[in-house]
């Protein structure tokens, strides 16, 4: 919908910041939690919401973001430990 401000929609919005995903509480912007979910361990249509502002409705959808791409960022480092010479 145009006009219509997302603040008033969603709890959280996510943001690229300095190749980390952080997460600012809506409607105030203010920060919320800098996260460990490293951005280019993200899938690159995530990568793009995020860099753009990815909008998340309840903590519960923010918890589920944050549980799932922390571990895959773990998986993706130990993958990268264990291949290195």
């Amino acid at each position: 919908e145009t006009g219509v401000d997302p603040s008033n929609q969603y709890e959280f919005l996510l943001v690229d910041h300095n190749d980390y995903v952080a997460v600012y509480q809506l409607p105030e912007r203010e920060i919320y939690e800098y996260t460990d979910v490293i951005m280019e361990v993200l899938p690159e249509d995530v990568q793009k919401e995020v860099q753009h502002g990815k909008y998340i409705k309840t903590e519960e959808e923010l918890y589920n973001f944050n549980v799932f791409y922390v571990s895959n960022c773990v998986h993706v480092i130990e993958v990268l430990t264990v291949h290195k010479v």
